[in-house]
C-alpha cells in the first residue's frame, strides 16, 4: 500500500512507506528544532456556530512562520492547546524581541509606589520612570484622529524586525488583525492588535469598535485566562481619549503585581448585581468612583461568552454613555436658559438645592462638556474576562502646577500609542500630563519622584476626575466612601 504526500513529485508518483516513514522522521527533527517557526494554529472563531457562519473559523500564525520546503500544516491542535497558544506566543515573541532590541521597555527606576485610598478600592501604581522626561513633549492641540496620515505606521500587514507576533485572520468576514508590540512597552507583553483594511474603508480611532474588533480582543482576553495570567484590553476611543495614532487598534495589558487593575478589582469585590442590569436595555451600572465609569458584568463562565454577550455589552455601555452626555447637555441649554430668567432652568430643582454636593458635580460636569462630534464621545473602554468597562472623557490633558525647565526629544514617529500619563514641560510652571486608559486602570509612570509627589499633593483621584465627568451619584452624602 502506499500514500500520496505533498507536491515534490509530479502527479501519479508515488512514495514507498520506508519512503514515507524517512521524511516523516526528518520533519519530525526540523519542526522540533524550530517548533515556533512551523507553527500554524486554526482557532475556533466566536462566530462559528451561528447560522450565518456555520464554517467560520480564525487563523492564528505566528508572524515569524515559515513553512519553507515542509509544506505541510500540523493538525488542529485541542481547544486547551489554542487557548494557551497566544500569551505563550507573546511571551517569547516578546523577549526575543527585547533581547534583540527590535523594542524597548521603559523600565522604573525602584519599586512602584503603591495607592490604595485615593480613591478607597482603588489600587493604583506609580512607577518613577526617567526616561519618560527624553520624550517629545505633549502637543497642546488635540490629535487629528479623525483621518489617514499620510504614513500610516499601523497599517501592516508587515512590520519592523521583531514587532509582529501573530495574525489573526476570519476568513469568510475578510477581516484580518496583526497583534504587535507597543514599540515602547511599559510593562512587558505591552501590545495592540491592529485591523488590516487593506481594499475596505480607512476605520479611525474616532470611530466604534465592530463585533469583530470585540471577537479578536476577547480571544486574547480569554486565551490569557484561561493560561492563569489575565491580560486587560483597553481602548483610547477619540481625541479626548489619549490615543495618538488615528489608525484603529486595541491595546492589551497583562495584569500587574498578581492583581487586577484597579477597576476591575473594585468591581469584582462588589455584589454580582451591581454591575449585571436585569435587562440589557437598562442603563449600565456605575461604579462608585469620583468620576463617571460604566460597567457590565460578562457571563460568569466564560466558555459560554457568545459573540451576542460582547456586541450587546458594549453597545449598552454605548448607549447609557451617550444618554448621559445628552442629558448633561440638556442641563446645560437649560441653565443658560436660567441665566436670562426664561426656560426650564429657571426654577431651582430643590431637590439639587438640598444636595449642594451633587448640585456642583452636575454644574461641573456641564462646564466640561465637550462640544458635539467625537471629541463628546470621547471614551476608554477596557474588557478581561469578567467585565466591560466605559469611562466618558472630557479632557486629554491634566495640567498640574510645577517649577519646570525644558527638555529637548527626538521627533518620535514610531509605531507606538501614547502611552500612560505622557509629560509636558514647556519652559513654564505647569506640568501637562496627558491620561489614556492606562491610568483609569491605576497604572501612572511619571519621569521623576517630584512629579509623582506632585500629582499625590494634588490627588490621584481628583486628577482622574478632571479629566472625565464627575459622578454626582458617588458626591451624594448617602454614598458610603
Amino acid at each position: 500500500e502506499r500514500e500520496r504526500v505533498g507536491s515534490e513529485r509530479p502527479l501519479g508518483v508515488f512514495f514507498t512507506w520506508a519512503e514515507r516513514n524517512e521524511r516523516r522522521r526528518r520533519r519530525q527533527r526540523l519542526t522540533s528544532d524550530s517548533a515556533k517557526r512551523t507553527k500554524r494554529i486554526r482557532i475556533e472563531s466566536p462566530l462559528s456556530g451561528c447560522p450565518a457562519h456555520p464554517q467560520s473559523t480564525s487563523v492564528v500564525t505566528p508572524c515569524f512562520a515559515r513553512m519553507g520546503s515542509l509544506g505541510h500544516v500540523a493538525a488542529a491542535p485541542s481547544s486547551d492547546e489554542l487557548d494557551a497558544a497566544i500569551p505563550d506566543s507573546v511571551r517569547t515573541s516578546f523577549d526575543e524581541s527585547i533581547e534583540q532590541g527590535d523594542i524597548h521597555l521603559y523600565r522604573a527606576t525602584g519599586d512602584p509606589c503603591a495607592v490604595s485610598d485615593d480613591p478607597p478600592r482603588f489600587p493604583q501604581w506609580v512607577h518613577t520612570v526617567p526616561q519618560l522626561g527624553e520624550k517629545p513633549a505633549v502637543p497642546p492641540n488635540t490629535p487629528d484622529l479623525t483621518r489617514k496620515r499620510d504614513k500610516d505606521v499601523l497599517q501592516g500587514l508587515t512590520y519592523g524586525k521583531g514587532e509582529k507576533i501573530l495574525q489573526l485572520d476570519e476568513p469568510t468576514g475578510g477581516k484580518s488583525y496583526s497583534l504587535v508590540h507597543n514599540l515602547h512597552a511599559l510593562f512587558p507583553e505591552h501590545m495592540m492588535a491592529i485591523p488590516y483594511f487593506g481594499d475596505e474603508p480607512f476605520r479611525p480611532q474616532t470611530s466604534d469598535l465592530i463585533p469583530e474588533d470585540l471577537h479578536v480582543a476577547w480571544r486574547v482576553v480569554r486565551a490569557y485566562a484561561d493560561a492563569g495570567r489575565e491580560t486587560v484590553m483597553f481602548f483610547n476611543g477619540g481625541p479626548l481619549a489619549g490615543a495618538s495614532q488615528p489608525h484603529l487598534h486595541m491595546q492589551f495589558c497583562p495584569f500587574q503585581y498578581d492583581a487586577p487593575p484597579a477597576p476591575e478589582a473594585l468591581a469584582r469585590s462588589l455584589p454580582e448585581s451591581s454591575s449585571r442590569p436585569t435587562s440589557i436595555e437598562e442603563s449600565a451600572p456605575r461604579l462608585p468612583l469620583p468620576w463617571t465609569q460604566f460597567c457590565v458584568a460578562l457571563p460568569a463562565d466564560r466558555a459560554t461568552v457568545t459573540a451576542d454577550d460582547l456586541v450587546g455589552a458594549y453597545r449598552q455601555l454605548l448607549r447609557t454613555s451617550r444618554a448621559y452626555t445628552a442629558e448633561i447637555a440638556a442641563d446645560s441649554r437649560a441653565d443658560s436658559g436660567s441665566e436670562t430668567g426664561s426656560g426650564p432652568g429657571s426654577r431651582p430643582d430643590s431637590k439639587l438645592e438640598a444636595d449642594s454636593e451633587a448640585t456642583q458635580a452636575r454644574r461641573a460636569n456641564r462646564r466640561r462638556l465637550p462640544p458635539p462630534g467625537p471629541k463628546r464621545d470621547s471614551y476608554n473602554l477596557f474588557l478581561t474576562a469578567s467585565h466591560m468597562h466605559l469611562v466618558p472623557r472630557t479632557d486629554r490633558l491634566v495640567a498640574l502646577e510645577r517649577p519646570s525647565e525644558p527638555i529637548a526629544a527626538p521627533d518620535d514617529d514610531d509605531n507606538e500609542d501614547s502611552t500612560g500619563a505622557g509629560e509636558a514641560r514647556a519652559g513654564d510652571d505647569m506640568l501637562r500630563m496627558s491620561l489614556n486608559g492606562l491610568v483609569y486602570l491605576g497604572y501612572w509612570h511619571v519621569a521623576s519622584d517630584e512629579d509623582r509627589e506632585l500629582v499625590r499633593k494634588v490627588g490621584f483621584g481628583e486628577v482622574l476626575t478632571r479629566a472625565a465627568y464627575v459622578n454626582e451619584e458617588y458626591c451624594r452624602p448617602s454614598h458610603d466612601a
